[in-house]
């Protein structure tokens, strides 16, 4: 719609979750920035490199494998999405550094992401796991927190016992992991700290002679320990 022809009518562009940006939407978002516009990327440190110390999923596996849990789960929505296939990928990598392999039959993903997807995801799981619960999942981590609340919702009515049989965690940081009992155990970036901090940048004064063009503002992740996660059941 926009581009170097019809350029965008604004005076500031916030890119929010700069780490799934491509070289082909960047290029995109460049043709179409009018010359006097501030542009501002906001991402989270630790989502690139996949795997590097206090990364989002290295935060929630790591947490994880210390209640000895050896067997995961993933409930994926928006599937479609790049941010989808990089929460996947980083999983996958923190498992196999760890001499994990994330079993095909327990990655479930869906086009949407909201509780109804969460409830249908670990739904799916469980007929995949079948009568035998022996190697079945003991660590299901979700793509977000309301994915994570419609998991649990399955879980209280099929009477499996959270954190007791199962451990529940969410890659989110929003009021969602919070707002109900129980707590959601979450890692992600937090959303209000994310505003803050763009705010601060939109309100700060330019100095004379700076170019603030381009601005790079870098959020770093937080881990809660909530209270759907527990030790691995024997």
């Amino acid at each position: 719609q926009y581009h170097r022809h019809r350029l965008l009518n604004i005076d500031v562009l916030i890119v929010d979750e700069a780490s799934m940006v491509d070289l082909a939407l960047m290029a995109r978002i460049m043709r179409a920035l009018p010359a006097h516009a501030k542009l501002y990327f906001i991402g989270d440190a630790d989502q690139l490199p996949a795997v590097e110390l206090g990364n989002v999923l290295e935060q929630l596996v790591e947490h994880l494998l210390e209640l000895g849990h050896e067997r995961f789960a993933w409930l994926g929505g928006n599937c479609q999405l790049g941010r989808h296939q990089m929460r996947l990928g980083a999983l996958k990598e923190c498992l196999s550094a760890r001499g994990i392999e994330l079993d095909e039959r327990f990655i479930v993903s869906v086009e949407q992401g909201d509780r109804q997807e969460g409830f249908d995801c670990a739904d799916t799981l469980m007929k995949r796991v079948g009568d035998d619960r022996t190697k079945a999942p003991t660590a299901w981590i979700c793509y977000n927190g309301l994915m994570a609340r419609g998991a649990h919702q399955f879980a209280l009515l099929r009477g499996i016992r959270i954190p007791q049989d199962i451990s529940l965690a969410a890659v989110d940081r929003t009021r969602v992991c919070t707002e109900i009992h129980p707590d959601l155990t979450s890692a992600s970036a937090n959303p209000q700290v994310v505003g803050e901090e763009a705010a601060k940048l939109l309100c700060k004064n330019e100095e004379p002679g700076e170019s603030r063009i381009l601005v790079d503002l870098v959020i770093p992740s937080e881990f809660s320990e909530g209270e759907t996660s527990g030790p691995a059941a024997s």
